[in-house]
């Protein structure tokens, strides 16, 4: 909410025409947004159950004292993972087309009907401008929530707010240094969707890649013993 804010109070120190089109724009960008807010809320509400589960599953072998009846919860907290695994690449699939089509039309609008917002022809020029930064920022918008919402999921708040610091420190910089114009507000937005995206990609990737090896670890284990 402080980003937007921030880019909404950059905006206007361009003059009205530059507020006037940046609300529009942003209106716009919110309406295609809530795909996003609605991948972000499916992977925290099918995530949870399969790393809850899968906690509880390594707590029990741990506490198991025969082989076979470990090997059998590794299996099972195997499944998990892998049932977690396929939802992600389900929800990167899903986001990732949802993306394009959101970039598609957004910015059709933003390009070819400014006139059902205005008859100010400066601003419809203006929200042309700017269309392909929008569109772009549209495109990374649901793959960006999709990742956060799987961090949540994780319960990895720690990770969670050191990125949104960090991502919002580099917005407010570029918005005060380095934004001469209202197109580098947008610029702006696209940076910053693309900085989540890169942290919230990396953390996933990393813990994913973390549990296959644990997951190995483990069927190597329950071999040698067995």
């Amino acid at each position: 909410i402080m980003g937007y804010s921030a880019m909404t109070v950059r905006a206007g120190n361009f003059g009205m025409v530059s507020l006037a089109c940046h609300n529009v724009l942003m209106r716009i960008f919110f309406f295609f947004a809530t795909v996003g807010d609605a991948l972000s809320q499916s992977a925290q509400t099918f995530l949870p159950g399969l790393f809850y589960r899968k906690g509880l599953q390594e707590k029990d072998v741990e506490d198991t004292a025969t082989v076979s009846t470990s090997a059998l919860e590794t299996s099972r907290g195997s499944d998990d993972d892998n049932n977690a695994r396929t939802l992600l690449k389900r929800l990167v699939g899903i986001s990732s087309v949802a993306g394009i089509v959101n970039c598609i039309f957004g910015r059709y609008i933003a390009l070819n009907a400014g006139g059902i917002f205005t008859t100010d022809s400066a601003l419809v020029s203006l929200m042309s401008r700017v269309s392909p930064f929008m569109g772009l920022a549209l495109l990374l918008h649901p793959l960006t929530m999709a990742l956060e919402g799987s961090i949540i999921a994780a319960n990895d708040a720690g990770y969670l707010v050191a990125t949104y610091i960090a991502s919002l420190a580099v917005l407010l910089a570029q918005l005060k240094f380095i934004c001469k114009d209202f197109s580098g507000v947008w610029h702006a937005i696209l940076l910053f969707q693309m900085i989540r995206i890169t942290q919230f990609g990396a953390r996933v990737w990393k813990r994913t890649a973390s549990s296959k090896v644990k997951e190995a670890d483990k069927l190597a284990d329950n071999t040698l013993s067995a």
